[in-house]
C-alpha cells in the first residue's frame, strides 16, 4: 500500500485498489438505501443527507462489512490511528436540480472513506487536488468560491469518479464541494464515513452520535461511535502520530512538488482573475452595514 499512502499525501484523496464486499451485498446495499430514500421523500424531507445506522438491522450489518475489511482497517490505523472515532455514517444523494455546494474545508485531522453506490462519471463530488497542503482553512474565503461558479471549478479539479462500489479515502482538510446535478433523470448517491483520530479529542462527536449509538444493536458500530477513553499511565503518546495530523503543518519540501506547484498556480490565477468579485463582496458588506 506504500502507492496508496504516497498518492494521498501528494493529492489529498486516493482510490480504493480493491473490491470492498461482493456484488450480491453491493446489490442489496444499493436497494436497502434506496428505501430509505422513498421513506425520507414520502414525508416530503427533501434534505441531500441521510443517516443510516440504526436504520435496520441488515444495513447496519453491511456497514460493518465495509468498515471492518482488512484493506480498509490498514488504511485507517495510519491515516488516523488507533482508537479512532467515526461519526455516523451518512448518505448523500445529489438529485437532478440540486445546486450544489461551494469548495469548503472540516476538521482538525477529520479523515474519510466516500464510498459509492452508483455508478458515478463524471462524479458529483470535486476536489481540490494537492489543497491539503495549503495552510490553514481559507476555502470558505476564495473570491471564486460559490454554488454558481462550482461547475466552473470542477473544470479545473479533480472529480470523483468510479462505479458503483468504488471508494475513495481523502483528508478533509482537502478543498471539496459538490457540483451541481444538471442531469436531468441521474441521482448520484455516496456514502460518507468520516473518521477523527483519538488525539483531536472530539468529545462532541460522540454526543452527536449517541441517538445513533442507541437506535442499532449492531455491537462494532457502537464501539466505532464511542470516543475511546484512557488513563494517564496509558503510554499511547508515544505511538506515530497519524497522517491525518501530521498534514496539518505545513512542510517547506511541499514547495518542492510537482501537484502542489500546479495548485498554487490555479489558486493564483484564479484570485487574479476573479478580485473584481471579492471588491464586490466588500462593498455589499460596507453597504449592508450602513442600512442595518
Amino acid at each position: 500500500m506504500n502507492f496508496f499512502y504516497k498518492k494521498i499525501l501528494s493529492d489529498g484523496f486516493v482510490k480504493g485498489e480493491i473490491s470492498l464486499i461482493e456484488t450480491k451485498d453491493l446489490d442489496r446495499f444499493s436497494h436497502l438505501i434506496y428505501n430509505l430514500r422513498v421513506e425520507q421523500l414520502k414525508k416530503n424531507k427533501k434534505s441531500p443527507f441521510l443517516k443510516l445506522v440504526g436504520r435496520n438491522q441488515e444495513l447496519d450489518l453491511l456497514l460493518e462489512k465495509l468498515i471492518s475489511n482488512k484493506y480498509v482497517q490498514d488504511a485507517l490505523n495510519v491515516l488516523v490511528g488507533k482508537d479512532y472515532l467515526m461519526m455516523a455514517p451518512t448518505a448523500r444523494f445529489s438529485s437532478p436540480g440540486d445546486k450544489g455546494l461551494e469548495l469548503h474545508q472540516d476538521a482538525i485531522g477529520e479523515t474519510g472513506l466516500l464510498f459509492l453506490v452508483t455508478n458515478q462519471n463524471p462524479g458529483s463530488t470535486i476536489m481540490f487536488k494537492s489543497s491539503h497542503k495549503f495552510p490553514g482553512r481559507i476555502a470558505n474565503k476564495l473570491s471564486w468560491n460559490s454554488k454558481k461558479l462550482i461547475n466552473f471549478i470542477s473544470f479545473f479539479s479533480s472529480s470523483i469518479n468510479g462505479k458503483k462500489g468504488d471508494f475513495y479515502f481523502w483528508f478533509h482538510k482537502t478543498w471539496h464541494g459538490r457540483k451541481a446535478n444538471l442531469d436531468g433523470d441521474k441521482e448520484h448517491i455516496s456514502i460518507f464515513f468520516p473518521f477523527f483520530p483519538q488525539s483531536a479529542n472530539r468529545s462532541d462527536i460522540e454526543k452527536k452520535n449517541v441517538d445513533y449509538i442507541n437506535k442499532t444493536n449492531n455491537t462494532y458500530l457502537k464501539e466505532l461511535m464511542k470516543q475511546k477513553v484512557f488513563s494517564n499511565s496509558d503510554n499511547r503518546k508515544s505511538e506515530e502520530i497519524p497522517l491525518s495530523m501530521k498534514i496539518e503543518k505545513f512542510s517547506i519540501k511541499d514547495l518542492m512538488s510537482k501537484s502542489f506547484l500546479l495548485f498554487l498556480i490555479k489558486f493564483l490565477i484564479f484570485e487574479i482573475v476573479f478580485f473584481p468579485i471579492r471588491i464586490l463582496r466588500i462593498f455589499k458588506k460596507i453597504n449592508h452595514k450602513k442600512n442595518s
